[in-house]
């Protein structure tokens, strides 16, 4: 792999064949043309950006972008109890509570990605030193240099607002370091301790991941912002969603599931059934993202209110194993390191995994042992596969 700046060549034979191969080089090249370029934005700036209608065309003046982040850092679910029942000029104005609250969701993850850089950024440094780099780290972020002078005023008292809270609530620089390497706000985080320290006998007794799964369900369902895990009926079917996701099942037959009971969501006035994009959004992105996100917070937070290191490891590995298995929606480590040896599509990786039933494979290494082991099988198998596989194969078995 090679690297200049922001551009990345993942295929390193683009440029160590460039004499022998010129037409792939200069065709990369192509690829890299100034003027082509679009213009740079900044998520971060987008905080400092008024609240819109439904459409675009009108703003509101009041709360001014500033108040609104800073409800949003100190006191969020008033801002959200202000837009729960609009005005009628406001709806005739094109605003509605759904938009408003898309907008919200929006800049209160950007509070929250504040939040836990500052944490991460915390160090050993006093209270009264922390929250002044708050405002050197805002100078260093790429909003900054795209900010007018006005913004880049009020970002800096963002960042410094959010570093004060960060000292009122989580005072210990520890916990605050700790919290920052799960990439989750300071609430979330908070909330995720004080579940684990609730339920820390029942953790304490969870012996595999499919356990741990059904143990922290109702822990997962609360701090997502996916609204399908609130209003979808009935109530267990995204439940039954994520079990078959764990399990391997593909998307059509986890589809078919759905519809076998009739799933829906609330949908302007009536009921709206799944689509399969809807599924495989929720299964890549909630369940394997959103969900990943948690479980490391869970597993770090269990770690500190262990009695013993054997009992923090032998927890870490459940948790570890349910994460690859929400990423990738794979029902084995098995299954998973044929994925991650090159196999990656969950259907081939788990195909290859039940061809090579004489061994089972704890890791990429080891799966990719297997796989010269028994080229073989494993070889007449993956040519029933698109042809991707087939290079996988060479490549493992060269």
């Amino acid at each position: 792999m090679y690297g200049e700046g922001t551009v990345v060549f993942t295929d390193h034979r683009l440029y160590d064949e460039r004499a022998e191969e010129p037409k792939r080089w200069h065709s990369a090249l192509e690829l890299l043309r100034p003027e082509s370029a679009e213009p740079t934005g900044s998520t971060l700036l987008a905080l400092l950006e008024p609240m819109r209608n439904d459409s675009g065309g009108r703003v509101i003046d009041n709360p001014t972008p500033v108040q609104i982040a800073t409800l949003l850092v100190d006191d969020r679910q008033a801002i959200y109890r202000r837009i729960e029942n609009l005005p009628e000029q406001s709806i005739k104005l094109g605003f509605s509570t759904e938009g408003l609250r898309r907008q919200l969701d929006v800049k209160k993850e950007t509070i929250e990605a504040i939040e836990s850089f500052l944490m991460t950024s915390r160090g050993e440094a006093d209270s009264e030193t922390f929250i002044a780099t708050s405002r050197t780290l805002a100078r260093e972020t790429l909003a900054f240099s795209l900010a007018t002078s006005a913004q880049q005023e009020l970002l800096e008292g963002v960042f410094e607002r959010v570093a004060r809270r960060i000292e009122k609530i989580v005072p210990d620089a520890g916990t605050q370091a700790r919290y920052g390497r799960t990439l989750l706000g300071v609430d979330a985080a908070l909330a995720i301790d004080h579940w684990v320290d609730a339920n820390l006998a029942s953790l304490r007794f969870v012996d595999s991941a499919d356990v741990l799964f059904e143990e922290l369900w109702p822990l997962l369902t609360e701090l997502s912002a996916e609204k399908r895990l609130k209003d979808t009926e009935p109530a267990d079917a995204l439940l039954n969603l994520a079990r078959g996701w764990l399990a391997g099942k593909p998307f059509k037959q986890l589809l078919t599931d759905l519809d076998a009971v009739e799933a829906g969501y609330p949908f302007r006035k009536g009921r709206q059934r799944f689509a399969i994009d809807s599924v495989v959004d929720l299964c890549e992105q909630t369940f394997g993202f959103q969900f990943a996100l948690v479980l490391s917070a869970v597993r770090s937070a269990f770690e500190a209110a262990s009695l013993t290191e054997e009992e923090a490891a032998e927890f870490a590995g459940y948790t570890d194993l349910l994460q690859k298995r929400l990423k990738y929606g794979l029902p084995s480590q098995d299954a998973i390191s044929y994925f991650e040896a090159g196999f990656s599509e969950r259907v081939v990786a788990q195909k290859v995994a039940g061809k090579v039933f004489r061994g089972e494979a704890n890791s990429l290494s080891e799966a990719r042992a297997l796989v010269r082991q028994y080229a073989d099988e494993v070889g007449a198998m993956v040519k029933t596969f698109p042809s991707y596989f087939e290079s996988v194969f060479e490549v493992i078995t060269a």
